[in-house]
C-alpha cells in the first residue's frame, strides 16, 4: 500500500509540473536574455562562437541600420586553417557589407570573460566610448553581466540579441535543441558566477 501511495503521489505531481510548465517554465528561458535599448554607437561588435552566421547577419543588420559606422567581427578559434573573425569578415562581406567598415579582430580567448577584457582593452586603445555587442539572444544576459563586472568602464556596453532557431523562451522545453541551449547556457551562467574577475 505504501508504495502505491508513493507512486500515485509522484504521478500526480508529475501531472501537475506538466499542466502548469506554460506558467512557469518560460522563467528559466526569459532569465538568459537581456536586451538593451539601442542607440548610436561608435562601434558594433559581433561576439565570437557562432559558427552560424546569425550574430553576423544581426551585426550587419544594426549597420545598415545605421547605428554605427563600423562593425567588428571578433573571433579566436580556427576553422580548417582560418581564423573564426576572418571567416566572420567575409560572411558579412559576401551578404552585401562594405569591406571598408568591416574589420576582423582576431584574439586568443577562450571564454566570454577573456574576450571581454581583450576587447575592453581595444576598444579603450580606440577611444571607443559606446559599443554595442552581438551574440546570440540566450547568451546576452550572460555576457552583459561578465562586460560589466570585468571591464573598466570606460566603453559603454549595449547588448543586441541575435535570434537562434529553435530557441524559444516561451516553449523551450518542448524540442531538443531549446533543451539543450537552455541547460547548457544554465551550467555556463552558474559557472560565470563562480569565476571572480581579477
Amino acid at each position: 500500500m505504501r508504495a502505491l501511495r508513493i507512486i500515485t503521489a509522484a504521478v500526480l505531481i508529475a501531472g501537475v509540473v506538466y499542466l502548469t510548465s506554460n506558467f512557469w517554465a518560460p522563467g528559466p528561458a526569459k532569465f538568459l536574455i537581456r536586451t538593451d535599448p539601442l542607440d548610436s554607437a561608435d562601434l558594433i561588435v559581433v561576439l565570437a562562437g557562432d559558427g552560424s552566421g546569425r550574430r553576423v547577419q544581426e551585426g550587419l543588420r544594426l549597420l545598415h541600420a545605421g547605428l554605427a559606422p563600423r562593425l567588428l567581427v571578433d573571433g579566436s578559434y580556427s576553422l580548417y586553417e582560418a581564423g573564426e573573425c576572418d571567416l566572420g569578415r567575409a560572411y558579412a562581406i559576401a551578404r552585401g557589407g562594405d569591406p571598408e567598415v568591416i574589420e576582423a579582430f582576431c584574439m586568443d580567448a577562450d571564454s566570454t570573460l577573456e574576450e571581454s577584457r581583450i576587447l575592453d582593452q581595444e576598444l579603450r586603445s580606440r577611444r571607443v566610448e559606446h559599443a554595442i555587442i552581438v551574440t546570440s539572444d540566450f547568451h546576452t544576459a550572460r555576457a552583459g553581466r561578465i562586460f560589466r563586472n570585468a571591464t573598466s568602464g570606460d566603453v559603454r556596453y549595449s547588448f543586441a540579441a541575435s535570434p537562434t532557431p529553435g530557441f524559444d523562451p516561451d516553449s523551450w522545453w518542448r524540442n531538443r535543441p531549446g533543451r539543450e541551449i537552455v541547460v547548457i547556457e544554465w551550467i555556463k551562467t552558474l559557472n560565470s558566477w563562480l569565476e571572480q574577475p581579477d
